[in-house]
C-alpha cells in the first residue's frame, strides 16, 4: 500500500516552472490555465486566483495560506473553465 503523502510530494510541481496556456480576468479576478508537465491533464493546472494578475515570475497551484491568492481549482478542461468562470462571476 502506498502513502497518500509521499506520493504527493513526488508530484508536486516546480512553481517556477511552467508556461501560461490560458489568463482571463472576470470580475475582479483571475483565470488561469497553467501547464508544469506532466501526465495528469498533459501537466495543466486551471487556478482562480483573488485579484487581477497578468504576469507571474512564480505560481504555485496549492492552497498555500490564506493570504496566497489561489482560491479555487478546477479540472483544466471547457466544464472546468465554464465552472471558474461562473465562481468569478458570483
Amino acid at each position: 500500500m502506498m502513502n497518500i503523502n509521499q506520493i504527493a510530494m513526488g508530484c508536486k510541481p516546480d512553481p517556477t516552472n511552467f508556461k501560461i496556456v490560458h489568463l482571463e480576468h472576470v470580475n475582479g479576478n483571475t483565470i488561469v490555465v497553467a501547464n508544469y508537465g506532466g501526465l495528469t491533464f498533459n501537466g495543466d493546472k486551471l487556478m482562480v486566483l483573488k485579484g487581477t494578475y497578468n504576469e507571474f515570475e512564480t505560481l504555485d497551484p496549492h492552497f498555500l495560506n490564506e493570504d496566497y491568492p489561489v482560491f479555487a481549482r478546477f479540472q483544466p478542461t471547457p466544464e472546468g473553465l465554464r465552472l471558474a468562470r461562473l465562481v468569478c462571476s458570483s
